[in-house]
């Protein structure tokens, strides 16, 4: 039953939210259980969650009381198992770092854009700081690192940033990788006595972005 019911209520919320609000905050949900009106959904971060309470949970609920027929509340949970990581991107050559050209597939999460980026006073300022990135790039906050929290937002800022880079310049090498891949890739290059071509590789891309 939960499953016709949530499959119902995304139903109402695609036909009244535009298809990147819609991608951005009622995609990642996951519709756990259904007991006396209430519909458990899990949401990726605490973040999302906490989101979603001040801004759409009465979208929410109105939504599920109308695919239900009845009366109807919404729990949100957070399980971060939820969370899209950031995908395994095309290498340029064996043994290069993972580059993302505009032609490549695989990018970083298409629903973190500065866009669906909800702005606050907690994050104003390393908001603004990723869009000073991408408009002048190397001339501010070079190199940028943000730091907070989990689920505060630190993954899609680094994706948007990604993003906007590849979008604006077209003939620029943007690079998006774990931190893990990285250190993998310098401990590959110590063990392999190649430190001087690790370091060759990525002095050549324009934009590298580690997401812990």
């Amino acid at each position: 039953m939960v499953d016709t019911i949530w499959r119902e209520a995304r139903r109402l919320l695609g036909a009244e939210l535009s298809a990147k609000d819609f991608e951005a905050w009622v995609e990642p949900l996951r519709a756990t259980g259904w007991s006396d009106g209430v519909l458990t959904l899990e949401v990726p971060s605490a973040f999302f969650r906490d989101w979603l309470r001040r801004h759409f949970l009465g979208r929410l609920e109105r939504a599920v009381a109308r695919s239900s027929g009845r009366q109807a509340s919404v729990l949100l949970h957070v399980n971060r198992a939820l969370d899209v990581p950031a995908p395994r991107l095309r290498a340029v050559r064996t043994g290069a770092p993972a580059v993302w050209p505009r032609s490549a597939p695989a990018a970083p999460p298409a629903r973190y854009t500065f866009e669906t980026f909800v702005v606050g006073a907690s994050n104003q300022v390393a908001f603004a700081a990723a869009r000073a990135v991408v408009g002048r790039p190397g001339a501010h906050f070079n190199p940028l690192f943000i730091h907070g929290g989990c689920g505060l937002g630190k993954t899609h800022l680094l994706s948007a940033v990604a993003h906007a880079m590849n979008g604006e310049r077209r003939s620029a090498a943007v690079v998006f990788l774990s931190a893990e891949n990285f250190v993998n890739e310098m401990i590959a290059a110590i063990k392999s006595e190649r430190m001087s071509q690790f370091r060759g590789r990525f002095r050549r891309i324009e934009t590298l972005v580690v997401d812990d």
